[in-house]
């Protein structure tokens, strides 16, 4: 079959995270839209975080708990050659995007509390160098903050970014600016949440001006309106992840959001389910809609394909990926089981909505 559509797994890989993943899984999209695996890298530790540059010819890997980025080459059968990779005196990357001019790579390191820029050969596809590098502050001056992802605003010049806090930090977001040009990224406002909620995962609308912070410990979906003019943000709305008759441990994990801004969804790791909520597009506030099934165990991930028909959810302790039909009204319908694949912990896609 040819094939020319392709999705990208990334995975946990080593014991101290009991994970049974193997590498980055290729998958082609078959005629009926089921995927069929062709490939796997292996011999890499971890590449729980992907993405692809903005032409889709190139995918790079963050590799979790250790200070790795890897690029790859996507040849035309959709299987990954490795260009080269460059190593950081951080640890732990938990995410990665790419810029709107698809020069570099932001990266946030959970453990260092680093936020780094790093830029690449828009031809090649390779690495070359460290950009920017900033450490979002703890308590004190010793102590980190934990970023744990990467939102570009609707300028493409600005970032968010969620830090959980933990112990000796504090839970909060932080915004920076960012020079298209240089990769130099310089703090410009933070805004604190709840003590203790360890802010995890941010969306932003589509409209540049309402933002969505998901918080881990305390399992809940702010509202956020967003200056894009400062880089303000400022709380409106918090609702718990969770409907009311549910109780009982949640541990917020992952958000999406579809193309056009209507509805949003988060995935509960503890409760092993996804809650969506519609957003009134006037005022930017949330009304929970409902809650089902991750069909599986510890969904960390949750993502659109390309024309946000479908969400996929990871599910890590399961080993499964699941995919829901969404509808007009933003009800997620007929779970389907696209994967049986070790720790999944990432999806992209090769290709974009036309």
């Amino acid at each position: 079959m040819n094939y020319r559509k392709y999705v990208y797994v990334g995975c946990r890989t080593t014991k101290a995270r009991h994970a049974i993943g193997k590498g980055i899984s290729v998958y082609g999209v078959n005629d009926q839209g089921g995927w069929d695996l062709l490939n796997i890298t292996k011999d890499l530790e971890n590449p729980s975080f992907l993405t692809l540059d903005n032409t889709k010819k190139f995918l790079y890997a963050i590799h979790g708990d250790f200070g790795d980025i890897t690029a790859f080459k996507i040849l035309e059968n959709g299987k990954l050659e490795r260009l080269n990779s460059i190593t950081l005196d951080a640890k732990n990357p938990v995410h990665v995007i790419m810029s709107a001019n698809n020069r570099f790579l932001v990266i946030p390191f959970l453990q260092t509390g680093d936020v780094v820029t790093v830029e690449r050969n828009v031809e090649t596809g390779e690495l070359i160098k460290v950009a920017s590098r900033k450490i979002v502050k703890g308590i004190t001056e010793d102590d980190v903050s934990h970023p744990h992802m990467i939102c570009f605003d609707k300028t493409g010049k600005r970032i968010l970014v969620p830090c959980q806090g933990r112990e000796a930090g504090v839970s909060k977001v932080v915004v920076f600016d960012f020079d298209p040009d240089s990769g130099e990224l310089t703090q410009v406002f933070e805004r604190k949440t709840r003590l203790g909620a360890e802010a995890r995962h941010v969306a932003m609308h589509p409209n540049g001006k309402f933002a969505y912070l998901v918080s881990e410990k305390d399992s809940t979906i702010g509202y956020y309106s967003y200056d894009e003019v400062n880089g303000a943000a400022i709380p409106m709305q918090i609702l718990s992840t969770m409907p009311d008759t549910k109780t009982g441990d949640c541990w917020a994990s992952g958000v999406a959001m579809d193309n056009d801004g209507k509805y949003v969804y988060v995935s509960n790791r503890s409760d092993n389910s996804v809650t969506w909520y519609s957003i009134d597009q006037k005022t930017g506030y949330l009304t929970l809609i409902d809650n089902v099934s991750c069909m599986g165990h510890h969904p960390r991930f949750i993502v659109f394909g390309p024309t946000a028909r479908h969400l996929y959810i990871a599910n890590k302790n399961t080993h499964t990926i699941y995919r829901y039909t969404k509808g007009d009204d933003g009800t997620l319908t007929e779970p389907t089981l696209m994967a049986e694949t070790g720790s999944p912990t990432c999806i992209a896609f090769s290709w974009t909505a036309k």
